[in-house]
């Protein structure tokens, strides 16, 4: 009977201590970057572990897909599936079906930019029609590539005392326009031109991110929060604060929109019908919400704007595009981004009133931009 009861006492402390080892794991780990969920159903895709507006979020519920995370990477390394290797996933270029395969294993056309892993790995598919409405649009693009359609841009001087590309909202200055990169290298050089569609460098030795706000230029997206800071201090500015952002944005009135307070759809680029990313990849797979760095995704037709193209989008003061477009980092520590981008401005809050506060501040994917402000 002693034998008996001290056996069921062993299988009793060994189940308590199971039970406590599985309670430790079950909590899932907190967020990387002490996210705070948005109003909207974002998906997520850790760049940063948070959730990404840039993904989901901006689609509406009603394009037939619900992104998740459950098989994107943990890390911003070109989307290297969880599950391991890329070959064999399902691909689509222009809408015909293809696999990932390496590129030397392909007999067919192997088209890059379009699967998770490594750059040797491609969507391999059957010859595309080069006769398809947006082909150019979609096939020209090589992520490879480092456009610099700002080449040549300069600013303008400033408005009411402020610095060049700035106009004044009466208590301080900020850009008229998204602002784009370049590069000071040092040295007295000229700056050098930089990709808006290109993740900015990591910076050292005295080389700096310089901010331009220019009309007609290409916005900087892939750009962290961090890095849109150094930008405008590189240009003797600063990054916006969330009031002074508000400020610009709303006006003397206070307008929910930048031209009033009621919606007027076409006015701003902010209510692309599909999802870009979804759009580009041919696929809602899980794993594209781990491409979002991918540059051919603001390149594909009826996606970014130049600055200044849509011109009824422009406050009272007349900065442009701080609805759509972009979305704009502020200086919030915690890392706010605002006023919504070309897929949508609506679910994190109306217009002026949209913020997303789910990323720390080196959170970046083709959806983040920026401008700066000035004191006056």
């Amino acid at each position: 009977m002693q034998l008996a009861g001290a056996r069921i006492q062993l299988a009793l402390a060994l189940w308590l201590t199971l039970g406590s080892a599985l309670a430790a794991c079950d909590g899932a780990a907190p967020a990387l970057d002490g996210a705070v969920t948005d109003l909207g159903p974002d998906a997520t895709l850790p760049m940063d572990g948070a959730v990404r507006d840039g993904a989901a979020a901006d689609a509406s519920d009603d394009q037939g897909f619900t992104p998740s995370d459950a098989g994107a990477d943990a890390s911003n390394d070109a989307g290297t599936l969880d599950g391991g290797n890329p070959i064999g996933v399902v691909c689509s270029v222009q809408g015909v079906a293809g696999t990932c395969q390496l590129v030397s294993s392909c007999a067919l056309t192997s088209t890059p930019g379009f699967c998770p892993g490594p750059t040797n790995v491609r969507c391999c598919h059957a010859a595309v029609d080069a006769g398809g409405p947006t082909d150019q649009g979609v096939l020209a693009c090589d992520p490879n590539d480092m456009p610099t359609p700002n080449a040549g841009l300069e600013e303008a001087p400033g408005i009411g005392g402020c610095p060049p590309g700035m106009l004044s909202t009466g208590t301080f200055c900020v850009d008229r326009y998204e602002a784009f990169v370049r590069i000071d290298r040092g040295g007295g050089a000229a700056p050098e031109d930089w990709s808006p569609f290109h993740h900015p460098p990591t910076l050292s030795g005295g080389q700096t991110l310089m901010a331009f706000s220019v009309a007609g230029a290409i916005p900087q997206g892939q750009i962290s929060g961090v890095q849109a800071a150094n930008a405008c201090a590189g240009s003797g500015k600063r990054l916006c604060t969330d009031a002074e952002w508000l400020s610009a944005c709303r006006g003397p009135s206070s307008f929910v929109y930048p031209y009033g307070n009621t919606r007027q759809p076409g006015v701003c680029n902010d209510a692309r019908a599909v999802h870009p990313a979804v759009e580009y990849f041919g696929t809602s797979a899980s794993w594209i919400w781990s491409m979002l760095g991918n540059p051919c995704i603001a390149q594909i037709p009826n996606s970014l704007d130049p600055t200044g193209a849509n011109g009824g989008c422009v406050t009272s003061a007349g900065a442009f595009d701080m609805m759509g477009n972009l979305h704009e980092w502020t200086s919030a520590a915690a890392g706010t981004f605002r006023g919504g981008f070309f897929a949508d401005t609506s679910i994190n809050g109306n217009g002026c009133l949209y913020a997303t506060t789910a990323h720390n501040t080196q959170h970046w994917d083709y959806s983040t931009g920026f401008r700066c402000c000035a004191d006056l």
